[in-house]
């Protein structure tokens, strides 16, 4: 138990609670992705959470996120999951593709889902990207980007993922790393991602330059890991 106290200090000064909003995420992501461990519906919740700052200006939830081995952890989404599991969710053990045990969430198809009264259509339609975005996403790919975040970076292992700090910033945050917008014509704007060479795009307009570095900065993190991968087979 010292182990745990000291790993998270934060934690045991305000212990996990139950929250409606992280119930109705947990369902939405359930359903939609059919079966999710505990630790991938984590972070797919934690990248919500960019997404909503970077399009409403404002977390979805007030969950807190700290530094952990396999990146991002909360026990506010565990804590609500335990309370939720037996309904609409199913909260189960059985071994991961890599061999090790852990939790996952399963629809109960005995009970239908509710309709997710405290999800507003933004934060629905929010939600329904980051499952097109990710659903078929590696883990190892989840995990690299979650990792080499610099909010993730700059903490302290056990420390609070202080997402709102970057809501703050001039510049604006896409799947956590900022972002520099500059229009080069009239019908043209170029964005770049500083912490990531190389790693650039553009747009007719803000929006689209915007969503299409999204899309590049997924594909570069994507490759990153692919190389590093194969790197590691051929020194084995």
């Amino acid at each position: 138990m010292k182990v745990v106290k000291d790993a998270f200090p934060e934690f045991w000064e305000e212990r996990p609670k139950f929250s409606e909003k992280v119930k109705d995420i947990i369902i939405y992501l359930t359903f939609s992705m059919k079966c999710l461990p505990l630790v991938r519906l984590t972070k797919l919740i934690y990248i919500s959470e960019f997404y909503s700052g970077l399009r409403e200006k404002r977390r979805m939830t007030d969950i807190k996120f700290f530094k952990y081995y396999y990146g991002p952890w909360s026990f506010d989404i565990e804590y609500t999951g335990t309370v939720i599991a037996g309904e609409e969710i199913l909260m189960v053990e059985k071994e991961t593709k890599e061999g090790y045990q852990g939790v996952f969430f399963e629809p109960n198809l005995e009970q239908p889902p509710t309709i997710c009264p405290s999800l507003s259509n933004e934060e629905f339609e929010i939600l329904t990207d980051v499952v097109n975005d990710w659903k078929y996403m590696p883990n190892t790919v989840l995990l690299k980007l979650c990792k080499s975040t610099p909010l993730f970076l700059e903490a302290k292992f056990g420390e609070r993922l202080k997402i709102e700090k970057i809501l703050k910033e001039k510049n604006p945050h896409v799947l956590g790393y900022e972002i520099l917008v500059t229009k080069e014509e009239e019908s043209c704007y170029f964005v770049e991602c500083p912490s990531l060479p190389g790693c650039v795009s553009q747009g007719k307009t803000e929006e689209k330059a915007i969503e299409n570095i999204k899309d590049a900065i997924i594909a570069y993190i994507e490759c990153v890991t692919n190389c590093e991968q194969k790197n590691a087979k051929i020194t084995a």
